[in-house]
């Protein structure tokens, strides 16, 4: 038996048509309400701004985009697209497995992907800012194995206003205590 997995957004039955053996349920995805926040906003209101984004993590050796990444992505999108006076800035990293000229380009392919992909949902491209930041800021132990590696195979995501200041950010995933490393 197949599944579907639908990720944390909520549908709308739309229609149900049946025809002997076969039923098909159309569901329209709901929109949700993201605020506008009006651009004489205080950096306090900004600050209390959550826009649920999460992380883009990434296989190793990878630039490409999973779902789940896309969907955040879209998420990026409408806030940019209901509130004409923010933007994206895209920061990417990659592990410290092999060549530091490598994991530059790498890191920049991963931006790039994230930022084409925003444009492919209408952001302009004068609206998106990329940072790539190879292996230089790891956030977990880059291990032997895969535990604390994965989560420095990363792209943050930021949505800022028309004076660049941050109205919200990415959440990083639940790194284990023994696997973080400090910030630097």
């Amino acid at each position: 038996m197949a599944g579907i997995l639908l990720s944390s957004c909520d549908f709308t039955q739309k229609e149900i048509i049946s025809d002997s053996n076969i039923r098909t349920i159309e569901l329209e995805p709901e929109t949700p309400d993201v605020p506008t926040l009006e651009l004489n906003a205080t950096r306090e209101e900004l600050s209390q701004y959550d826009c649920d984004l999460n992380w883009i993590l990434f296989d190793y050796n990878s630039d490409l985009l999973s779902n789940t990444a896309k969907l955040e992505l879209e998420k990026v999108a409408l806030i940019i697209d209901q509130n004409s006076n923010f933007k994206a800035r895209i920061r990417a990293f990659t592990d410290s497995k092999g060549r530091r000229e490598y994991n530059e380009k790498l890191s920049a392919r991963r931006a790039n992907q994230a930022k084409q992909y925003l444009i492919s949902e209408g952001i302009s491209v004068r609206n998106i800012s990329i940072d790539s930041y190879a292996d230089s800021k790891p956030i977990a132990l880059n291990t032997e194995d895969d535990t604390g590696r994965r989560y420095n195979r990363r792209i943050e995501l930021f949505v800022l206003d028309n004076l660049n200041n941050t109205v919200c950010r990415s959440h990083p995933p639940e790194i284990p205590k023994s696997l973080k490393v400090e910030v630097q």
